[in-house]
């Protein structure tokens, strides 16, 4: 699972605004990470893990459905 560009979805600035800057950073280079490569992080704080789960399954719909469009070509 490695592509060029992903969909950030501005609902998720709502999540990620209740988290101080370390936690934002560490969550946004989390998510960046999984959606170019798709590595799992380890993430010690429950609500960071919550907060990622939600994100993780639309990263994981958004590329199912960019693999399906894309085998059709």
């Amino acid at each position: 699972m490695k592509r060029g560009t992903f969909i950030f979805y501005t609902e998720w600035l709502e999540y990620l605004s209740e988290f101080n800057e370390v936690q934002r950073l560490r969550m946004y280079e989390t998510i960046i990470k999984y959606a170019m490569h798709g590595t799992h992080p380890h993430l010690d704080d429950i609500a960071e893990r919550s907060v990622f789960k939600f994100i993780k399954s639309t990263i994981d719909r958004d590329m199912m459905r960019y693999e399906a469009r894309t085998d059709n070509y």
